[in-house]
């Protein structure tokens, strides 16, 4: 659905999709706004506190704990990607639950430091707690601002949810065979949203009574699943395309709600403390180890930080001596446009910039609004 949604008519009809593009587009097509997203976040005191901070910075420990080592098409979400990553897949899923659980660790602390900057109290060691405190204090002001289709798909008691309510799924492109799901049983984005409602419906249940369940529960219980009671079945997984399969799609989701809690950060603070605290993270994990350091550019928090910069957002990123490499973020709509061939299907790299249509509104100019 985030493909089918967010990519140009162009991408969706040759599979050929990209995380920097994915996300730059969520924020455009939304109208995603930091002043709106400082009226709903913003402290009353107007200062963020350290141990906020705190959880922002567990959630980036634990991405790029997932993250590395990494793959080698880190953008790419085409199926050539997918056998490209193959390889480095089968090194990363070794053991399958502990990278699922760490994914889930990553959301977690992303999502609970959001929330804490609507609810600065409650019990911080029950996954429990903070679940419940999302959807009550943090998920509304989220709706309203930066969490949009599919992120915000939830089963609601006695709410009526009817795809035609949904702007994403009432555009013209994905209502062709295009847009439908490549494998069995080959899906339209509205049939898969419908599919999704009825696995959260069912896992709502909770005793006698249904719950509010989101995205969020979904990966707290298959977290609970795959730690604790199916670890024999995940390792028993059969060919490198389930565990590719499942590391992209874990990686996109990740790279979402990092993204998300990041905006919802550098509206509550300024740019500079934003981009200090940015800088500081990747002093601390350089320091660390070289091999990070020589390897920063390919995790998410700075291939975010370029779709920032590239979407004036911010005016510069974090210093630090990014290598050439075929991950390279570009979405500026200059560097779309000037590049028209590119091949069906391919890896993302340096070498294949992204198509946009000539017609459609640039992430730049949404990001203005």
């Amino acid at each position: 659905m985030l493909k089918a949604a967010y990519s140009d008519p162009e991408d969706l009809k040759r599979k050929r999709f990209r995380l920097d593009v994915l996300l730059a587009h969520y924020i455009s097509k939304n109208k995603i706004s930091l002043g709106d997203t400082r009226r709903e976040f913003r402290p009353t005191n107007g200062t963020v506190a350290d141990k906020v901070w705190q959880d922002l910075q567990r959630g980036w420990y634990n991405e790029l704990a997932f993250s590395f080592p990494p793959r080698s098409s880190t953008l790419g979400l085409s199926f050539q990607d997918v056998n490209t990553n193959e390889e480095a897949t089968a090194t990363r899923f070794l053991f399958p639950s502990w990278r699922i659980t760490t994914a889930y660790y990553a959301i977690y602390f992303f999502l609970r430091a959001i929330t804490r900057l609507k609810q600065p109290v409650f019990r911080l060691e029950e996954h429990g707690a903070t679940l419940r405190n999302f959807k009550s204090c943090a998920l509304r002001p989220l709706e309203r601002t930066l969490w949009h289709f599919p992120l915000n798909v939830a089963f609601c008691p006695n709410r009526r949810q009817d795809v035609r309510a949904i702007p994403q799924l009432r555009s013209r492109q994905v209502r062709f065979n295009y847009a439908r799901h490549p494998r069995p049983p080959n899906h339209s984005p509205a049939e898969a949203y419908r599919w999704i409602l009825s696995v959260f419906r069912h896992h709502a249940r909770d005793g006698s009574a249904m719950k509010h369940y989101t995205l969020f529960d979904y990966l707290h219980d298959f977290r609970i699943w795959a730690n604790y009671l199916e670890i024999e079945h995940l390792l028993n997984l059969r060919g490198p395309g389930y565990k590719a399969f499942l590391d992209q799609s874990l990686a996109t989701i990740l790279f979402f709600v990092g993204g998300i809690a990041e905006l919802v950060f550098l509206a509550c603070t300024s740019e500079t403390i934003f981009r200090n605290r940015c800088q500081r993270f990747f002093e601390v994990v350089a320091a660390s180890s070289t091999d990070i350091a020589d390897k920063y550019s390919l995790m998410p928090p700075a291939q975010r930080l370029e779709v920032y910069t590239q979407l004036d957002l911010m005016r510069c990123g974090i210093e630090y001596a990014p290598k050439a490499d075929p991950n390279r973020v570009q979405v500026r709509p200059n560097s779309l446009m000037n590049n028209r061939r590119v091949e069906p299907d391919g890896a993302a790299n340096g070498s294949q910039p992204i198509r946009s249509e000539t017609n459609s509104t640039s992430p730049a100019a949404g990001s203005r609004r």
